[in-house]
């Protein structure tokens, strides 16, 4: 029987009625909805993934630059010495002490996603810098407290596709991050499928759990579990991030078993039920009803 997960990737808005707790409000609201994992909502994570890299050292802050296609803008990471990213995660760990380890989820962006983020006055190169990066990465997550899940967010795999060679060393990347941690890693990339050469190349890499949004491009998904393999875990956006509008536990769980049901290649041994994206761009009241979804999606699934 496959072990539903329910879980987010972070990025909560600040609840209205916060203050110097909205931290833990976005924890207590987690746990009231029956989520399987915690995390901290990276309430203070004013520039989206950038985050931890300016707070490393060998790192200035520069121009503010819009995040993708949205709203959004977070201030460009600025690298001029050699990064050192040791504590960058700590807060995030932090904040979730008081949760049972076995419930600890800790957020982090994904090595290529932050190479894509940076203007590089120090390294000279794409490759040096995803190098460091990923090896900076792997010992802040090697510091952290134990936790039960890795999340790792590569949204520019879709987005910014990485070029002939330094699609492998994206690859390569992932795999040391992975390694550095005896939590599940789950790797997600939020809308839309990748392009077939970087898939073939992510899944060279080891780790649990690949996260797809299947809002955005179910088919492109789809196609490419079912053309070339993929983990024994899955985690599957079936919550919509961008739009207000709460759907139902029964909906998930329809959008779970359409997914099972058209994964012939694959037996997933667990299930991460999932947002498709961060949720920052929401009010509080549409993420609070839509984390009691997630945390729905097991009752409602077909037995």
């Amino acid at each position: 029987m496959i072990d539903i997960v329910a879980t987010t990737f972070g990025f909560f808005p600040r609840p209205p009625e916060a203050d110097q707790d909205a931290t833990d409000l976005v924890r207590d609201a987690q746990r009231a909805a029956g989520l399987d994992r915690i995390v901290s909502g990276q309430l203070d994570w004013v520039d989206h993934l950038a985050s931890p890299l300016l707070a490393a050292d060998g790192v200035r802050t520069g121009a503010p630059s819009p995040w993708s296609d949205t709203d959004v803008t977070y201030r460009i990471p600025v690298v001029t010495e050699p990064i050192s990213m040791s504590d960058a995660l700590a807060p995030d760990a932090t904040a979730l002490t008081d949760v049972p380890v076995q419930r600890r989820q800790v957020v982090l962006p994904g090595p290529y996603t932050l190479c894509s983020l940076c203007e590089d006055e120090y390294y000279g190169d794409d490759a040096a810098l995803l190098d460091a990066l990923a090896s900076e990465l792997a010992t802040a997550v090697a510091g952290l407290p134990p936790v039960a899940t890795v999340a790792i967010l590569e949204p520019a795999l879709g987005t910014t596709p990485p070029d002939d060679g330094l699609d492998a060393r994206a690859s390569d990347a992932i795999d040391d991050v992975s390694a550095s941690t005896d939590a599940s890693v789950v790797v997600h990339v939020p809308d839309g499928a990748v392009t077939e050469k970087v898939y073939a190349h992510l899944m060279d890499a080891a780790f649990d759990a690949l996260g797809v949004d299947l809002v955005a491009d179910h088919d492109g998904w789809l196609f490419l579990v079912n053309e070339y393999g993929t983990t024994d875990d899955i985690a599957l956006g079936v919550v919509d991030a961008h739009d207000e509008s709460v759907e139902s536990p029964s909906l998930l769980a329809d959008r779970v078993a359409w997914w099972n049901e058209n994964t012939p290649v694959a037996e997933f041994e667990t299930v991460y039920v999932t947002p498709t994206d961060a949720m920052a761009a929401l009010s509080w009241g549409s993420v609070s009803g839509k984390l009691s979804a997630l945390g729905g999606v097991r009752d409602a699934a077909p037995r």
